[in-house]
């Protein structure tokens, strides 16, 4: 398999997070869309009052004075002792890879797909394709993956064993490495994002 991979540091994020009381939200929350990469907001903001709870994320730190003075202008009317707007550095997380460890195995044909904790669940008989998880498309779940890998099966009963191998947007590698211990021929796995390359040699 065939690929280069760089490696980068992303970029910290900050979320603020502010108690709103329902009359000063929308207000509140343009303010910080003029500023913020995304801005959400919770009804439910716990304990006895009827407040919601304000999150905002930014790629530069925000000033949290700056939006503790534009809280207490913008609810001055309506009675509300405001708390200290609170800002926090978002800790860097793989959300990719955490949400794919909780996918399970899926079976695809003579395929078995699934991570290296569902290897022993593979059925005896089966072509078992282990696949991290990892910040790349392709663990088997998609329609397009599934239907490819029964096409593999097909393809072999059509017209044996090819050549040459050629899994283009390879993405976790899933087809190569099906594809290559299907036929045991070499694959030649290609992908423009250099995390997915990476991640391909890896599985």
């Amino acid at each position: 398999m065939s690929g280069k991979s760089t490696s980068s540091v992303k970029d910290p994020l900050w979320k603020l997070e502010a108690f709103v009381p329902p009359g000063a939200v929308d207000d509140f929350e343009d303010a910080l869309s003029t500023c913020a990469v995304a801005v959400s907001r919770f009804e439910d903001a716990g304990g006895d009052t009827d407040n919601w709870r304000v999150e905002a994320l930014f790629d530069v730190a925000p000033n949290p004075c700056r939006f503790d003075d534009l809280l207490q202008n913008l609810t001055r009317e309506l009675r509300f002792d405001s708390t200290p707007v609170v800002v926090t550095e978002v800790p860097d997380q793989d959300w990719v890879g955490q949400s794919l460890e909780g996918l399970a195995p899926v079976r695809a044909g003579r395929y078995f797909i699934g991570g290296r904790h569902n290897a022993a669940a593979a059925p005896a008989h089966a072509i078992s394709v282990l696949i991290e998880a990892g910040q790349a498309f392709g663990t088997g779940h998609h329609e397009t993956t599934h239907g490819c890998l029964l096409a593999l099966v097909r393809i072999g009963r059509l017209v044996g064993r090819p050549r040459r191998i050629l899994d283009l947007g390879c993405g976790t590698g899933v087809l190569a490495i099906a594809a290559a211990k299907t036929w045991q021929r070499p694959v030649v796995a290609s992908d423009i994002d250099p995390i997915a390359t990476r991640i391909t040699q890896e599985n």
